[in-house]
């Protein structure tokens, strides 16, 4: 009796515990929201150490706010941390479970929309169709039940299953911005210029203080060969949206399908300046340095994006690739090397330092054998040294 009594209470106990710190919780969600956006900002520059341990001290100081925020699933997923997104994802049910009316209601539909973006993000697209199957089903008006089946489908080759879904999506939510983000996506995939280019310029309509919108459009433009209908676009767009850095990439990917390539770099030379955690933009600048000659240039800027992004293998794969392509098979080797050590998983990188290594083999070969044919003969006399 006694036992059961001091269980009972020390459940009750738990129990007021619980609704305490949701509630502290709930009074400091302010303050716990400026700290999610002070991580995604060290993002954005590129510091993603330093957002991500922004991030895990928010997490630890608000373990209940931390299981509802989707920029807080965004980040991790944006990191690739995809074992403590799921982990984030199961603490979100179980709380739920233990206190679901200190949660909002639509919870439920946000931790399993999570789980299903998690597994598509990690690549395991079947698991994903699933998930998504279920979240339609109990959340019909969840956009993500949608848009990452279409993505996932998509990706299977499955184009007509992929656009079922989406239409059938839009018929729930059509006025969901994420919705019409896939709807234009899908025939961008299928390289259908002209609907693509008809579908952003609906979502640019309707999602004015979008810019995705307007960098759709643009990009649609671009690959019709419209190229001054795409600079008013993006210039327009550009001082509109200053602050993102995907409609200045553009406007460098626009000067380079113009065959402009000293514009291109200024482009892109402005995007490092005003973006310097735009990772993508680094490989796609010492690209076009590379094309007009600027070689030393484009090395030292992959050099600097790998000591920065030291978790991003698409910087690392480029850097040594660039040193591959001008066959100086020694340093080749060195940097597929620096890729196996980061990235051990890497397939190509463990093949392409194996080939770097027997040219750099076969290069010092080389070198030697013509060092011996241009040697002098001794002669009487002479001496060697």
């Amino acid at each position: 009796m006694f036992q059961g009594l001091k269980d009972w209470l020390e459940r009750r106990a738990a129990l007021g515990e619980i609704q305490v710190r949701e509630k502290i919780g709930r009074d400091f969600k302010p303050f716990f929201l400026e700290q999610v956006e002070i991580a995604y900002e060290a993002f954005d520059r590129g510091a993603h150490q330093q957002a991500y341990e922004i991030w895990t001290k928010t997490r630890l100081r608000f373990p209940a706010l931390s299981v509802t925020t989707k920029r807080g699933l965004n980040l991790l997923l944006e990191l690739g941390r995809y074992d403590e997104a799921e982990a984030l994802m199961r603490e979100g049910r179980r709380r739920y479970r233990a206190n679901a009316g200190s949660f909002s209601a639509d919870q439920p539909a946000f931790l399993s929309a999570g789980s299903a973006r998690i597994a598509y993000q990690r690549g395991d697209v079947q698991e994903a169709i699933d998930l998504c199957t279920i979240l339609r089903r109990k959340f019909p008006h969840v956009a993500e039940g949608y848009t990452v089946a279409a993505a996932c489908l998509f990706g299977l080759n499955r184009q007509d299953d992929a656009e079922a879904v989406i239409a059938q999506g839009l018929t729930k939510a059509p006025g969901d911005f994420e919705m019409h983000k896939q709807y234009a996506r899908n025939a961008m995939w299928r390289r259908d210029w002209p609907e693509a280019l008809r579908r952003w310029k609906v979502m640019s309509d309707q999602f004015r203080d979008q810019w995705l919108g307007p960098l759709g459009v643009a990009q649609c433009l671009r690959e019709m060969g419209r190229f001054a209908e795409a600079e008013e676009i993006l210039g327009g767009a550009c001082e509109t949206f200053y602050k993102s850095d995907w409609l200045f990439a553009e406007a460098a990917d626009l000067a380079t399908a113009k065959g402009d390539l000293e514009e291109a770099v200024r482009r892109w030379e402005r995007v490092l300046t005003r973006f310097p955690g735009l990772i993508v933009a680094y490989p796609r600048a010492a690209e076009t340095m590379n094309k007009i000659g600027r070689i030393a240039q484009a090395d030292e800027l992959l050099t600097f994006a790998v000591n920065r992004f030291q978790s991003d293998i698409y910087v690392h794969l480029e850097y040594a690739r660039n040193a591959h392509r001008r066959e100086d098979w020694g340093v080749a080797a060195d940097r597929w090397g620096l890729v196996c050590e980061r990235f051990p998983n890497c397939e190509e990188a463990r093949q392409r330092q194996v080939e770097a290594l027997a040219a750099a083999k076969r290069q010092a070969s080389d070198c030697d054998e013509k060092a011996t044919d241009v040697a002098p003969t001794p002669t009487s006399g002479s001496t060697l040294r």
